[in-house]
């Protein structure tokens, strides 16, 4: 019975000695695709911050400033409906200029076209 209890026992530390190379061999395997990740990860990292800094570069560009105007903020949108407003309205009154009251219709033009450069300067420099 002794002989047959040490051959089981054999039989069972091969086994449990199977198991655990087999377990090692998949944390070697999961160590590896976790650094294989890892590296994909810091690779994405490195493309995103090179596309964050290739946008605020646009975003300097006085169009794109136009173009994200939902973006501005309240004061900035006011600014540049203020200067669309006064700069279409100076150009409606030296529209009028020879005809009656010119001067008024000059001196109006010339007050709007001056709010008008400067709520644009507000826009594209605040």
């Amino acid at each position: 019975m002794s002989e047959e209890y040490s051959k089981l026992r054999a039989q069972k530390v091969k086994e449990d000695e199977e198991r655990v190379r087999q377990g090692e061999a998949q944390v070697q395997k999961m160590m590896k695709k976790v650094d294989k990740e890892a590296n994909e990860v810091q690779f994405a990292i490195k493309e995103l911050e090179e596309a964050r800094s290739k946008v605020e570069e646009l975003n300097k560009d006085p169009l794109m400033k136009v173009l994200n105007f939902k973006e501005a903020g309240i004061v900035r949108q006011g600014a540049f409906a203020l200067m669309l407003l006064c700069g279409v309205r100076s150009v409606g009154d030296l529209t009028q200029i020879g005809g009656v009251a010119g001067n008024e219709h000059a001196f109006l033009a010339g007050i709007q076209a001056l709010i008008a450069v400067v709520a644009g300067a507000t826009y594209f420099f605040l």
